[in-house]
């Protein structure tokens, strides 16, 4: 008759080398998550060739650009040549500037002793606010001659260029040609004054807008 052989320790240990072998896997998954480096994530959404709306975003650290300097002055006159400007619009200027205009009025109108004529003051403000708001309304702008004559041309055309315009946070691109000077303003003024039939006192009025 044969013996009946037990063989639960070997089982035990079997069991027990497999709950080893999946802890040290287990162990060994994490400490790969712990200290390997994470892949890092630009934490700002851009796209190339629109205005980067963010803060400005400055190296931590110096590093060569290995150029020499000639190469640097074509690198620079390059992007003068194709970069536009940008402009902010600044919305506030266009009630600030009616609003002295009025404010002025009233106190012009008397020192000039024209509230002792027949003319309506009230002509004049509408006239002046109508002036004013349709020059701001298509911007008022100081020229820049870094972007000037980038062609080497020398037409009247040459002194416009494209820009940038940001209002309300939205990019729209104009090009000074659509906008005024100050000096182009004056010469809107003086071509609209001969078409304004109520108003007698043209050059007072003119003076007025400008100063």
């Amino acid at each position: 008759m044969g013996r009946l052989k037990i063989k639960y320790k070997r089982e035990l240990n079997t069991t027990e080398n497999l709950v080893r072998k999946i802890g040290l896997i287990l162990i060994t998954i994490i400490l790969i998550c712990i200290f390997l480096p994470k892949q890092p994530r630009f934490r700002y959404e851009f796209q190339k060739g629109k205005v980067w709306n963010h803060e400005n975003l400055i190296s931590p650290y110096n590093f060569a650009i290995l150029k020499t300097q000639e190469e640097l002055n074509a690198d620079k006159k390059s992007i003068l040549n194709t970069i536009q400007p940008i402009y902010n619009a600044n919305t506030t200027t266009s009630k600030e500037q009616i609003d002295q205009f009025n404010t002025d009025l009233a106190e012009k109108w008397q020192s000039s002793k024209l509230d002792t004529t027949h003319e309506n003051i009230a002509d004049y403000r509408n006239a002046g606010n109508a002036i004013l708001s349709h020059l701001y309304g298509k911007g008022i702008l100081s020229l820049n001659n870094r972007f000037q004559n980038r062609s080497n041309d020398k037409s009247p055309a040459s002194k416009h260029y494209n820009f940038t315009l940001i209002q309300d946070k939205v990019a729209s691109q104009k090009n000074t040609a659509d906008c005024y000077t100050i000096e182009s303003s004056y010469g809107y003024m003086d071509e609209i004054m001969p078409k304004l039939t109520k108003i007698k006192q043209k050059s007072w009025l003119e003076e007025t807008l400008k100063n």
